[in-house]
């Protein structure tokens, strides 16, 4: 295993995700320092903003990443990175992966060009070398995404 989430959008045994507010659970920084121990990276997907703050202060050098998710500053959803959480990832040389889902780009607005708010934005804020492309639900997004007359119908 080279890469481990800790949580998904709610609370488990190990931390809360971001529909809630607390961090790490006692479970969790157990989990935390094995994972650092065997060089497994700490994936802060939907991690609850105090589990993002203890995931960082806790793994002290090892790598962290968010491997799908998009810039609240550009679009308002709690999956999204504050640009204080964006800092916090790239002084870690954390990478972004970001989620190009209509839930965290816009979901009123599907279009490219507000993938490249965020991509622009995350840039402005980490620095091209921290942004990578994160997928999540792929097969879902083509069912989400409208018909292009370059591609066809579904």
């Amino acid at each position: 295993m080279r890469m481990a989430s800790l949580t998904w959008n709610r609370r488990n045994a190990f931390a809360d995700g971001v529909a809630e507010t607390g961090g790490l659970k006692r479970l969790g920084r157990e989990l935390v320092d094995r994972l650092v121990e065997l060089g497994v990276v700490v994936d802060l997907a939907h991690a609850s903003p105090r589990t993002f703050a203890d995931v960082l202060e806790r793994t002290g050098d090892a790598p962290v990443v968010v491997s799908h998710a998009a810039c609240r500053r550009v679009h308002d959803h709690p999956r999204n990175l504050t640009d204080e959480q964006l800092r916090a990832l790239a002084e870690r040389r954390g990478l972004l992966g970001l989620m190009l889902h209509p839930l965290a780009i816009d979901a009123e607005r599907r279009r490219i060009d507000r993938a490249i708010d965020h991509l622009e934005h995350a840039a402005e804020v980490m620095g091209w070398e921290r942004l990578c492309l994160g997928g999540d639900f792929i097969r879902r997004l083509t069912a989400l995404l409208r018909p292009h007359p370059m591609f066809g119908t579904h």
